[in-house]
């Protein structure tokens, strides 16, 4: 009997071990998870906190307050913080209340009232601060502040945060509690008495109140029943919880992080053991709500009263508060951990400590590069806002304002041709004053304006181009068709007043029809379409309708007719080109445009088919229309189209912006002053208001009538078909003249280079020589100093700021037998900075310097990619070059995060910049600083990148002579059919990677091309046969156009490529071995 219970006892102590080791191991997990939750969500709220502070003079409680609370208390927990971030925080509620200390002290306060006092406190509580003369007045402004009944009552209405007095009483009662002096004394024991009795029967109404109820019972002196009250609130909130671990702010709405978080916050301070049922569950809740970027989203409920910015946190208008929700959620995080002193930096010698997080240095280094682009931006405004232009600028800007639209190509002879059949004939319809002929007229090539001719059967008072919408037709104009009203058909009403008319057929911007799903997956549009291709080419599609446009007033100025003005008028998209071709063509007497006109300070936010090549320098819309001047220029302010999802949207600019850059039009002596029409009491006029049309014609010396406004009736059988028909040669066109331009595009690309330089490569003779006598390559040398120079600075783009210093700060982040790893950051630009990973082989001897290999990891990569991740692409070859003895560095260049990069490029395109404007200077940067260490080798830094990484190999090398080789591995190619091509199936035309397109850069610099300028450096290509990103026989196509550039020097053994027989991933045999040999280190035995 005895030994059955010795065996039950041991079977008892091995179940009990195992449970306890199952629950020690569950708890280890579940730590885990939050402390990684923290670690992701610490970085988003640093870098909003930061971007607030500066954004903004005064103290906001979500940017400042609760964010020094958090910041605070991740130090107590063992995180490392940013302490110079948390300290500007501090300082920066210090200066608030500093300045702010006569309102409080004559009882006025500030912005915000009871509830800004309050948080302001907290946040300076938080961070250690202690009461002194900058607090008192705010103490006692608080104790004034006390009403009659017992409570503090918030000022505002921006729920959930800013909309509970119970919420504004607690923040009053801790402030008074924290930084309330022994002068204080009597009135703070007043002020908690008289809130207690408040407390006693004041009802809450939502989840806001309950929370701050409870909180606030250990400020209010309750002796007795402190704990029964505790309990009873206490279990009054778990009562509130949803099935799904999470509380809601309100009862019809869903659980959120901001409620969540918040009830947790309330419940610990109350007591509630973090292993409670109910406890856990919301933290679960949590857990799973965290996105993958570190935040929470919650909807805002609240209505804007101030200017809304971005300050570097996810969900834009919803931003605030989620900021708010992700404080708490990780306040809350926080409170489950346990304290600890953070762990030690070790560093590089010679270096500052690293103390951002690692987990998410690329998001904190994608908001400093929006911040400083945007920073760049406005400087470009300002300045362009302030230079003058005179009649030799004028010139000058109309001639680059017709080179960064594409309108190059000479344009055919003019005519107006009527088309038709019996079904549909080429009269479309008739009046009795006016007749409508369907018409085409040659533009250029194989280019066709088409449209609609309206003519007067009498003499007419004025010839007019009318450009549609992008989503309208002639016809809507016209009123042959549906979709428009009365007062909106422009076209109409302008026949009916006495004019001949074209009406051209422009770029569509409705999405797409196709079967592609690719095509389908990007969203594209018409307008994106043609956009993308011809960008890359030195075109646009603007320019496109521009030529049409020109081509169409050709026509009319080919009719001879004495002393008939020309005028343009559109609206919308069609309001855009009647702007810039009025600008262009001096033939135009009079413009009318409306549904445009606005600021160009924030051109980059606008469709991506809009996008214009360095515009925010010289060419806004103020510029553009000074160019008018001294001719007819009406501005109508009316709704602009709704358009969203465009990459980039449209929208109805406030009047007062419309009016300011109105005021900035450069006017000329004149009798003709631009005029700005808008609605009643300085509202958006109605779309073709009378007073806008009527001040047209007074032009033209016409008057509107209502003559012609009924009756007309389109003739042709198949109209809709026609209509249809026409649309899409309207883009197809275009798309085949693009086609054609990068089928020319190679021997343009020759003349350009190579046989500018050399001129006698371009008629070599035949020849049946064995041999060639090699070429001298000093002419070719110096000349691809010159156009190194043009390829950075054109083609690329390049910032107008100087390097700062690097005040480099690393971190050790991992360690092998073979090599250490550090994490360095150094500063580039203000705002900008440069991450990367450098790893230092073990078996460094002193005063040795060896070679260097940077490498670089492709879209939507980070450094430890290439290092340790295990991933196929990668296959950790910086990790196994270290072991090769190699020094490598694993830089991160900005290419992640989707939209982020590309909105990135968007905005720095409108100072004529693009995202390697960011990526050179930051490798500059990088190779100063390596050059710099005592174990480096200078003269020996090799780049090796894959993808886009390889795209950057044939990029930074190029304009950084500093590194002496680079190896392309899974990128080379015929760049141009890559980015341009409608026709190949590895082209970007059919991605969503819409950021791809460099202006003119099919017509300079194609891969080849941006080889030539590293020569004599050694280059190699790495190419898998079964790598999607391009096809082997264009990748040999472009690469024999370098071997053959070296040869000619005879340099071939500097050049190399190696297929094999994999996909888009590192091989690393034949591309080892050319690090070896070219960088004179020896291969291991």
């Amino acid at each position: 009997m005895s030994r059955t219970i010795a065996n039950v006892v041991a079977i008892l102590m091995v179940f009990t071990s195992h449970c306890q080791l199952r629950v020690a191991a569950e708890s280890l997990s579940f730590s885990g998870r939050v402390h990684d939750a923290v670690e992701r969500s610490l970085p988003r709220l640093e870098i909003a906190s930061a971007e607030t502070a500066q954004r903004r003079t005064c103290f906001t409680c979500h940017g400042q307050a609760l964010p020094a609370v958090v910041f605070a208390a991740a130090r107590k927990h063992g995180f490392h913080i940013d302490r110079d971030n948390l300290l500007r925080q501090l300082d920066h509620t210090e200066a608030h209340l500093k300045r702010s200390q006569q309102q409080y002290a004559d009882g006025r306060g500030t912005g915000g009232q009871v509830d800004t006092a309050g948080w302001a406190l907290w946040g300076l509580e938080a961070g250690e601060r202690v009461a002194n003369d900058i607090t008192d007045p705010v103490v006692e402004y608080l104790l004034g502040k006390q009403r009659d009944s017992g409570d503090w009552r918030c000022s505002g209405n921006r729920p959930p945060s800013e909309k509970s007095h119970f919420a504004t009483t607690y923040l009053a009662l801790r402030a008074i509690e924290n930084f309330g002096r022994s002068s204080h004394q009597p009135k703070s024991d007043e002020a908690k008495a008289s809130a207690a009795k408040w407390f006693e029967t004041a009802e809450p109404n939502d989840t806001e109140d309950r929370v701050f109820q409870l909180l606030s019972l250990p400020y209010i002196g309750l002796d007795e029943n402190l704990d029964e009250r505790t309990e009873k609130l206490t279990q009054d909130l778990i009562a509130q919880q949803r099935p799904d671990g999470g509380w809601a702010q309100l009862a019809d709405l869903e659980s959120d992080a901001y409620a969540t978080a918040t009830v947790l916050y309330a419940l610990a301070e109350a007591g509630t053991a973090a292993t409670e049922d109910s406890y856990q569950r919301g933290l679960e809740y949590l857990l799973r709500t965290q996105l993958d970027d570190g935040s929470w989203h919650v909807a805002s409920r609240s209505k804007p009263f101030q200017t809304y910015f971005e300050t570097g946190y996810p969900h834009g208008k919803d931003q605030f508060i989620s900021t708010t929700a992700a404080c708490w959620a990780t306040l809350v995080l926080l409170n489950v951990l346990p304290e600890q002193p953070a762990a030690a930096i070790e560093t590089l010698a010679g270096t500052k400590p690293l103390e951002w997080p690692e987990s998410d240095l690329s998001g904190r280094l994608m908001t400093g590069a929006h911040k400083f682009v945007e920073s760049r931006i406005a400087v470009a405004n300002e300045k362009r806002h302030e230079f003058e232009i005179d009649d030799s600028q004028r010139t000058s800007l109309r001639s680059e304002l017709q080179t960064v639209l594409g309108v190059v190509e000479k344009r055919l002879p003019p005519q107006l041709e009527q088309y038709g059949d019996q079904a549909n004939p080429a009269l479309v319809a008739e009046g009795d004053r006016f007749r409508v002929f369907q018409v085409r007229w040659p533009v250029f090539a194989n280019v066709f304006g088409e449209g609609l001719w309206v003519q007067q059967k009498e003499s007419a008072v004025g010839r007019c181009v009318v450009v549609p919408d992008a989503d309208q037709s002639p016809e809507q104009l016209l009123g042959l068709t549906d979709g428009l009203g009365p007062k909106e058909q422009i076209a109409r009403r302008l026949a009916a007043s006495g004019f001949d008319l074209i009406i051209p057929t422009i770029i569509s911007r409705e999405k797409m029809q196709t079967d592609d799903e690719r095509i389908l997956r990007a969203e594209m549009t018409d307008r994106e379409w043609i956009y993308r291709q011809a960008f890359h080419m030195g075109r646009h599609v603007i320019g496109y309708d521009l030529q049409r446009v020109f081509a169409a007033i050709d026509c009319f100025a080919n009719q001879h007719e004495d002393n008939k003005q020309i005028g343009i008028v559109g609206y919308g998209e069609g309001g855009l080109i009647a702007l810039h071709a009025a600008a262009i063509d001096d033939r135009i007497d009079s413009t009318l445009v409306s549904g445009y006109f606005d600021s160009s300070d924030a051109a980059w936010s606008e469709p991506i088919y809009r996008n214009v090549w360095q515009r925010s320098k010289r060419l806004g819309n103020a510029e553009v229309a000074s160019l008018i001047t001294p001719r007819g220029l009406l501005i109508e302010h009316s709704e602009f189209p709704t358009v969203t999802r465009h990459k980039g949207d449209i929208v109805t600019p406030p009047t007062d912006r419309v009016q300011s850059a109105f005021k900035r039009i450069r006017e000329t002596a004149s009798e003709q002053r631009p005029q700005l029409i808008l609605g009643d009491n300085d509202r958006p006029a109605t779309r073709w208001s009378d007073k806008a049309f009527t001040a047209f014609l007074d032009r033209f010396g016409a008057e509107e009538t209502a003559t012609e406004i009924d009756g007309l009736v389109d003739r042709r059988a198949d109209a809709a078909l026609r209509m249809a028909q026409r649309q899409k040669r309207c883009t197809d066109q275009a798309e085949q003249h693009v086609q054609s331009l990068v089928r020319q595009s190679e021997h343009i690309r020759d003349d350009f280079f190579l046989y500018k330089v050399h001129p006698e490569w371009k008629h070599r003779p035949w020849s049946t020589n064995k041999t060639h006598d090699v070429n001298a390559d000093d002419v070719f040398v110096k000349a691809t100093k010159e156009l190194r120079e043009r390829f950075t600075t054109e083609a690329m783009g390049r910032f107008d700021a100087p390097l700062m210093q690097p005040n480099a700060r690393t971190r050790k982040v991992a360690e092998t037998d073979k090599w250490t790893a550090y994490d360095v950051v150094l500063d580039v630009h203000e705002s900008l900075f440069a991450w990367g990973t450098l790893l230092i082989p073990k078996d460094l001897e002193p005063g040795e310097r060896r070679p260097v290999v940077v490498c670089q990891h492709g879209r939507n990569g980070i450094p430890r990619d290439t290092i340790d991740s295990g991933k196929n692409a990668y296959n950790d070859y910086a990790a196994k070059l270290a072991e090769r003895g190699f020094i490598t560095l694993a830089p991160h260049n900005l290419y992640r995060g989707e939209d982020k990069y590309r909105w990135l490029d968007r905005k720095a395109n409108a100072i004529g910049c693009t995202l390697f404007s960011f990526i050179i200077p930051s490798h500059d940067q990088m190779l100063r600083w390596l050059d710099s260490l005592p174990f480096v080798d200078g003269d020996r830094i090799a780049f090796y990148g894959l993808s886009y990484g390889g795209e950057s190999a044939v990029r930074i090398p190029t304009a950084l002579p500093k590194y002496c080789l680079s190896i392309c591995s899974g990128d080379f190619n015929q760049w141009t059919r890559k980015v341009a091509s409608t026709d190949q199936p590895f082209s970007f035309m059919r991605s969503t990677e819409w950021e791809m397109p460099y202006w003119n850069l099919g017509h300079t610099f194609d891969y080849a091309e941006m080889t030539y300028l590293m020569y004599p450096r050694p280059f190699m290509v790495e190419r898998g046969h079964h790598d999607g990103v391009g096809r082997d026989h264009w990748v040999a196509h472009e690469f024999a156009k370098v071997r053959w550039l070296y040869a000619q020097f005879g340099k071939s053994d500097r050049v190399g490529i190696e297929f094999f027989l994999g996909g888009h991933s590192i091989h690393g045999e034949g591309t080892f071995e050319f690090l070896h040999k070219h960088l004179n280190w020896p291969p291991p035995r």
